[in-house]
């Protein structure tokens, strides 16, 4: 790839034209291929374990709800369970047999948005805290 003497507008931006496109091809490769393991996470954390090595998971534990509460008491009660966690994610109940679900951020989680909680790998269907 190289620029070559060109006496025509158009020769010199089809150069520039694949200089930007080889320039924009590995981020948009990374963005792809991150986009991927966000999607399908099941089927690329062999590839990651591979790569990066075990990762430790966190537990979780599961909450049962005995009566209908506030956003502050679940919050609350949830802060409770999960000491030295920030909070990044709040999902409110979509009618009252429904449960409020908090992703907490730990010290080790490389996303903010997306802490590695058992939001999307977890078994069980229940109501539950990932700690």
């Amino acid at each position: 790839m190289k620029f070559k003497a060109r006496s025509s507008l158009l020769g010199v931006l089809y150069d520039w034209h694949k200089l930007l496109g080889l320039i924009f091809a590995l981020p948009l490769i990374l963005l792809t291929a991150t986009g991927i393991m966000l999607a399908i996470p099941k089927q690329t954390d062999p590839l990651i374990t591979a790569l990066l090595g075990n990762i430790d998971k966190p537990n979780s534990a599961i909450i049962k709800p005995q009566r209908s509460i506030s956003l502050l008491a679940a919050l609350s009660t949830a802060q409770k369970a999960m000491p030295n966690t920030r909070l990044a994610w709040v999902e409110t109940p979509s009618n009252h047999n429904a449960v409020y679900r908090f992703r907490f951020k730990t010290k080790n989680d490389p996303s903010y948005r997306f802490p590695q909680l058992c939001a999307s790998k977890c078994k069980h269907r229940r109501a539950h805290k990932c700690f």
